[in-house]
């Protein structure tokens, strides 16, 4: 493999071909020799550069968000009745 930089185009064509081929049921180093990339050239570009992917990091990041806010909501909810106090949601 290359040190060679690729055009955006480049890899967003590379990226559809990738995901044409999983959905082949090809293995990922396969693609990757296709593709003339390395399996971690692939993947940082899936993470940089696929659409598909988009909407799953707000989600991850809502996801810890809602379980952060779970946790405090069950602190405070343990001080009130600690504190004989109550606290409706």
């Amino acid at each position: 493999m290359s040190n060679r930089k690729f055009e955006l185009s480049e890899i967003k064509s590379k990226i559809e071909l990738f995901h044409a081929f999983r959905r082949d049921g090809m293995k990922v180093h396969e693609i990757t020799r296709r593709l003339g990339v390395s399996d971690t050239t692939i993947y940082i570009w899936l993470q940089k550069h696929d659409e598909s992917n988009a909407g799953k990091s707000d989600l991850l990041r809502l996801k810890r968000e809602n379980a952060k806010l779970r946790r405090q909501l069950s602190a405070l909810r343990i001080a009130a009745r600690s504190n004989s106090v109550q606290l409706s949601v």
